[in-house]
């Protein structure tokens, strides 16, 4: 029983750990900062993402056993999506394209972050896993956004177009964990009894 407790708490690390570096990889989107401030932000977040890694190589040592292997190999995809969602700063040449949909990558930050650590808690605590559908529907008003004004004044729109689709794969990544989660979740013990 004892393993299992390690491997809930080495998973649930995970996932908090992946919605704090999400967070911050919004936030960089969003930055207007000085130089200095810009270079204490990536500080943060590359100390994050060594925390993230650190964590992640313990937790691949979960035994093939374990109820939680399945959902160890769906996080291998959805940090690497959110690891390539924060490529599109970089993709991106113009930055003042980021202020025009401030306010729906905010929306997306929000819910992304707010699922992760949603999953989080489940995992460890056995919490009720919320649903995507707002995720989902924070990406759409992007995908408008970008449909009615922003693919005409993006000097690159296939760089938008590979981030909205990011997006939605993250979205239905998200969701196969979750449906991936709730049957093993009921079968286990309580947290304060593994």
């Amino acid at each position: 029983m004892k393993s299992r407790w390690i491997d809930k708490k080495r998973l649930s690390q995970c996932f908090f750990t992946l919605a704090r570096l999400n967070k911050l990889f919004f936030q960089y989107y969003a930055s207007e900062k000085s130089e200095v401030e810009l270079s204490a932000h990536l500080k943060k977040m590359n100390q994050t993402r060594r925390r993230f890694f650190k964590i992640i190589t313990k937790t691949r040592r979960l035994t093939l056993s374990s109820p939680y292997s399945n959902v160890l190999r769906l996080l291998e995809n959805i940090y690497e999506l959110v690891f390539s969602l924060h490529l599109f700063r970089f993709r991106m040449k113009d930055f003042n394209l980021f202020s025009i949909c401030a306010r729906e990558l905010l929306a997306i930050e929000q819910a992304s972050t707010k699922i992760l650590l949603n999953i989080a808690m489940g995992i460890f605590y056995r919490k009720k896993l919320q649903t995507t559908d707002h995720f989902f529907e924070t990406i759409q008003a992007l995908e408008s956004l970008f449909q009615h004004t922003l693919k005409v004044i993006v000097p690159q729109p296939v760089v938008f177009i590979i981030f909205i689709h990011d997006l939605y794969t993250l979205q239905e990544k998200l969701t196969l964990t979750k449906n991936m989660l709730c049957p093993v979740l009921s079968q286990m013990p309580d947290a304060l009894n593994s």
